[in-house]
């Protein structure tokens, strides 16, 4: 099971722009991860970006946060709809215990068979809703345009996580955010994605309590 040859090549080319190097098994993963998300997407309503568009608006720019999480040990995705970023951060970092939050159940079916797929043993999804986790021994929690980041600072510290990263549009102003006193913004990182002219965010709170 593999995507077009040329959506491999331009996925390495864009990883090699971000400075990461993909081995060949590792771009076939990613191509496999592609194609169960876009057979699963008629059933399962996991993304309306179009396939063409598929390598550069969900792989590239989950790969941009690599950077940002690579030191941490347990890292929570929370409302990761399709696993993204969670899934190719989870075949970036293997020594890093990943795990998915997501509240739809059928989209949790396909995390699972997804992460099945894959041979993904350091990646396990929970489903619920996020705001309605305990502390699960997360260090690190990460969320791609799934809640405002001022929420989802708050239900990071319930998480009692040490690091939280929002992964924004480039209209979100880092400056003009209400953010809580345990929170301390260590990076705004901002990104051109490769192939493109879409720009993000990386905002980058550590937890000045822990």
């Amino acid at each position: 099971m593999s995507g077009p040859r040329d959506e491999r090549t331009d996925l390495k080319a864009a990883a090699a722009d971000l400075g990461i190097e993909l081995s060949p098994a590792l771009t076939e993963k990613f191509s496999c991860y592609l194609e169960l998300l876009y057979r699963w997407n008629t059933s399962s309503g996991l993304t309306r970006v179009d396939r063409a568009d598929a390598v550069r608006l969900h792989l590239v720019d989950s790969l941009t946060a690599l950077p940002v999480v690579r030191d941490a040990q347990a890292l929570a995705d929370l409302g990761t709809g399709g696993g993204l970023p969670g899934i190719p951060l989870a075949l970036l970092l293997p020594r890093v215990e990943v795990t998915l939050v997501e509240t739809k159940r059928r989209k949790c079916s396909f995390l699972r068979e997804a992460v099945r797929e894959l041979g993904l043993g350091n990646c396990s999804v929970i489903e619920s809703d996020a705001r309605r986790l305990d502390a699960g021994g997360w260090d690190t929690t990460i969320a791609r345009a799934f809640m405002p980041p001022q929420e989802m600072l708050d239900l990071s510290c319930v998480l009692a996580t040490r690091r939280a990263v929002v992964m924004a549009g480039p209209s979100v102003d880092a400056a003009d955010l209400d953010i809580p006193s345990h929170w301390s913004l260590a990076e705004a990182l901002e990104i051109a994605l490769p192939g493109g002219d879409e720009r993000r965010q990386l905002l980058c709170y550590d937890n000045v309590t822990r």
